[in-house]
């Protein structure tokens, strides 16, 4: 079966970016994740830092949705780990109150499917989205970033419906799928999301895991495909006129220092890229940001591409279950009547769109279990779920939850964040709450049996696969 996006446009120009691989497979998992991070943390400076913490994650890892964890985990440290040497951050005022922004649309974002670009009404945040200057001043916490650049034509909105105290007119816009190149109009070499940073606190850290939400399988489908399609479509009208100008790179025939087009990617000949770019009538693009841009949005369509290609639990030959494969192409939750996807599923040609709908959504969003005079409801903390089960389903978890490793685990950005465990140390790692194994490898006894395992250098509590899965 072939994942056919074209429901989303011509992403053609992407295929060749980065590659597709098999979710089933756990050697393509991690190759594929290990390309994903390494492709962020070059042009962002943690290569070394990412491999340090790469080498303690197990090769070995017992299934999947663990590998993809360890290794979204191990990327989010080692970002942090390098933030931690700049010395170009912001005041820990300023700091306070971008890391309570961005926490809250990071839940936002997922909430609405919206995580790639984030919008909101300044007057609706942390304080304002204002922060005390060193003059006593109170200045925007984030760039405002209405005008037409490579990631659109502009969000402008309405005003504010209150006086802002530091002057913002417009609404406060991010894009954080390709974090930390996160506004529109500036996409030069040193992205501004960098700076995030300050001693005690590191709002940046909240950004690189929205990042590494929409890398997870679960993150993915629950992100609006189409808004993600909507940007590249813009981004890549904005910069093909410009990529069209340069050469193509050819083996043996370059010349050194010369700029080139290459698979997709701007390419300096036996140089850097780090000082070489395009200038269009929207402004400068960097070659970094070009590249990391490109390669993000190619990420993103071969995950989602994978995911429909991957059967959530193949049936056996007496088996009565149905297939977990989602049955639409596009994201069922935005469906309409002029859509060209088309299903996934073997279905009769005489059967209509307008009568498979329902059932499909039967398909997707239901349990698809033996009868069960108990209804089967969305799980809540510690209760038995299966990763990549859209959230409020039947095998999801309630909002605020998620499932990872088979078992509902709480949402968190902080330590604080995650419920209290007797005997059991239980912290925010990545977006969600780790429970650590206790000097005994012991796990707390929850609604989901919990076994003691390795993952990285710790020892976590993870859930088992349903038999049968």
């Amino acid at each position: 079966m072939t994942a056919d996006l074209t429901c989303y446009g011509d992403l053609t120009p992407l295929h060749g970016v980065v590659g597709d691989f098999d979710l089933r497979s756990p050697m393509d998992v991690h190759t594929w994740y290990h390309d994903q991070w390494r492709s962020i943390a070059d042009p962002l400076g943690f290569t070394q830092a990412h491999e340090a913490e790469l080498s303690r994650v197990s090769a070995s890892s017992i299934d999947v949705n663990t590998r993809i964890r360890a290794s979204n985990t191990a990327g989010i440290n080692a970002f942090a780990r390098a933030l931690r040497d700049r010395d170009d951050g912001v005041t820990a005022a300023h700091a306070r109150v971008q890391e309570g922004v961005l926490r809250q649309l990071l839940v936002d974002g997922q909430t609405s499917g919206q995580l790639w670009r984030v919008t909101a009404d300044p007057m609706t945040v942390t304080a304002g989205a204002c922060y005390p200057d060193a003059d006593g001043q109170l200045s925007r916490a984030f760039y405002p970033d209405p005008s037409p650049g490579y990631f659109g034509d502009g969000w402008r909105g309405p005003p504010p419906p209150a006086e802002s105290a530091c002057g913002w007119t417009t609404p406060l816009t991010l894009h954080l799928g390709t974090f930390p190149w996160v506004y529109s109009t500036r996409l030069e070499s040193s992205p501004a999301a960098l700076r995030w940073t300050h001693s005690t606190l590191q709002p940046a850290i909240v950004g690189m895991t929205a990042l590494a939400r929409l890398l997870e399988p679960a993150g993915n489908l629950r992100q609006d495909a189409r808004q993600v399609a909507a940007i590249y479509q813009h981004f890549r009208a904005q910069t093909e006129p410009l990529i069209l100008r340069l050469p193509q790179w050819q083996v043996g025939r370059a010349q050194a220092g010369t700029l080139y087009s290459r698979a997709g990617r701007l390419h300096v000949h036996q140089g850097s890229t780090q000082i070489a770019g395009l200038m269009g009538p929207r402004g400068w693009i960097s070659a970094p940001a070009y590249n990391y841009c490109v390669t993000r949005f190619a990420a993103f369509f071969a995950l989602r591409r994978a995911i429909l290609r991957a059967p959530r639990h193949p049936p056996g030959p007496a088996s009565t279950r149905s297939s977990r494969r989602p049955a639409l192409l596009c994201d069922l939750s935005f469906l309409d009547a002029g859509s060209t996807c088309t299903s996934a599923l073997d279905y009769p040609p005489a059967m209509s769109h307008t009568a498979l709908i329902p059932a499909l959504f039967l398909l997707v969003l239901t349990a698809c279990k033996e009868p069960d005079p108990e209804p089967n409801l969305p799980g809540e903390f510690g209760e038995a779920c299966i990763p990549g089960e859209a959230q409020d389903s039947p095998d999801g978890c309630v909002e605020g939850y998620q499932c990872e490793t088979y078992f509902c685990a709480a949402d968190c950005l902080k330590d604080e964040d995650c419920p209290a465990i007797d005997g059991f140390l239980h912290t925010c790692s990545a977006g969600i709450c780790d429970i650590f194994c206790n000097d005994a490898n012991e796990c707390p006894a929850l609604e989901t049996p919990l076994r003691c395992r390795p993952f990285g250098s710790a020892m976590l509590c993870l859930g088992d696969p349903p038999e049968g899965s």
